[in-house]
């Protein structure tokens, strides 16, 4: 009896392996280098990762530099933003790259993640990267980005033209707003392929904008900062904003904060010392549908001082759900209602750390040739580290 079997059956068994996995397996034969590279598999094996929802981390760390300090420094000096990747549930080591830019002073931001794809923003230039083959892609733009308070922003993935964008909400006149009640919006697009645009829409005023947006199911979403304390969904794809009004128990005057666990869109809320209490929303799109997920003391996530910069990131093992809170990592076990700030070997400045996201491994292609460098731990095997690491250089295209 022949044990063969047919190749269908082999590359949606090799579609739910991890990216690493499978750029050793290219070498394979040729047959199974050239599925594996073919746009159709990489788009499966990414589907097949989000539904796993694995804790695949990655954090970006930027020297508390103000801006116009920044511009009078001279401009041999060079100011580097640490990159770190964290793989897989087991949050024990972290890898740390190379600076990616080869400007004077990049101090380059991490505005987020969605499909596969991460994106730090410098002064006028957006780098898309994956983790995963650790493969990036700088794209330059004559416009200079501001991404202060005043601005909202977000990592978006537009599922009708299927490209990668950099989003970024500019409320104008909004200080007359205060007295006339009326302000102007331009929604400002930057596309992986290079291209910009922008377009107008009717988007209310957004809470923490400091924050990044948070993408599910093609939207970025947001917390308004009006009375209603509803939530938005903007989708670049299909030219709509959605809204969503909160949890009934959920109080106007309630401190709240908005993210995605296990692939459903969450709110925390609390007010001062009371407990922090998680909401999913079941049916995506339905306010009807949100569900208390869990009730934890304020102390958990030091809720009093930072829950607006408190996310959950993803469902650990044995039920655990870990979280970012503010420049920390912490994991928290609902059975025992303890937590535990989780300090990860290899990231030295935490102090420093801007942004924590959550990625999807994937092996979506960027065709740039460029690829991050990890630098050995040089205190405890770093040789083994970098030697470990670097069996997944390998160049891996997709059509986009």
């Amino acid at each position: 009896m022949s044990t063969n079997l047919p190749n269908e059956i082999i590359f949606e068994i090799l579609s739910r392996l991890p990216a690493k996995s499978l750029l050793q397996f290219r070498c394979v034969s040729k047959l199974w280098c050239n599925e594996i590279s073919e746009f159709d598999f990489i788009k499966m094996h990414l589907n097949q990762s989000i539904e796993r929802d694995n804790c695949n981390l990655f954090l970006a760390s930027t020297p508390n530099v103000r801006l116009d300090n920044l511009l009078r420094m001279p401009l041999f000096l060079h100011i580097e933003t640490n990159l770190y990747c964290i793989q897989g549930n087991v949050f024990t080591e972290a890898i740390k790259f190379q600076d990616i830019s080869s400007f004077g002073f990049p101090l380059l931001k991490l505005v987020g993640s969605c499909q596969g794809l991460v994106c730090l923003i410098g002064r006028k230039e957006l780098y898309f990267l994956n983790p995963s083959t650790r493969e990036y892609k700088m794209v330059q733009f004559d416009k200079v980005f501001d991404i202060g308070s005043s601005n909202a922003y977000g990592f978006s993935y537009d599922l009708v033209n299927d490209d990668y964008l950099f989003v970024q909400i500019v409320y104008k006149n909004e200080d007359k707003a205060n007295e006339f009640g009326d302000y102007d919006i331009e929604i400002n697009t930057y596309s992986i392929s290079g291209h910009s645009g922008f377009m107008t829409g009717d988007i209310p005023r957004i809470l923490n904008r400091k924050d990044p947006a948070v993408f599910l199911n093609g939207g970025l979403h947001w917390i308004t900062d009006t009375v209603s304390r509803k939530i938005i969904a903007l989708d670049i794809g299909e030219k709509v904003v959605r809204e969503f009004l909160r949890p009934m128990e959920v109080d106007l005057n309630d401190h709240i904060s908005v993210g995605v666990l296990g692939g459903q869109l969450c709110m925390m809320n609390n007010f001062y010392d009371s407990d922090v209490k998680i909401w999913i929303m079941k049916n995506y799109g339905v306010s009807d549908s949100w569900s208390k997920l869990y009730v934890m003391g304020n102390t958990v996530l030091d809720a009093r001082e930072s829950l607006h910069k408190s996310r959950p990131l993803c469902f650990a093992r044995n039920g655990e759900i870990l979280f970012k809170c503010d420049t920390k990592l912490v994991l928290y076990d609902p059975k025992r209602k303890m937590s535990t700030n989780l300090e990860i070997h290899g990231i030295s400045d935490w102090g420093d750390i801007d942004n924590i996201v959550k990625h999807d491994d994937s092996l979506v292609g960027l065709k740039s040739g460029t690829f991050l460098v990890p630098i050995p731990d040089v205190e405890e095997g770093g040789a083994n580290i970098k030697e470990r690491f670097d069996s997944t250089q390998v160049e891996v295209h997709a059509d986009q």
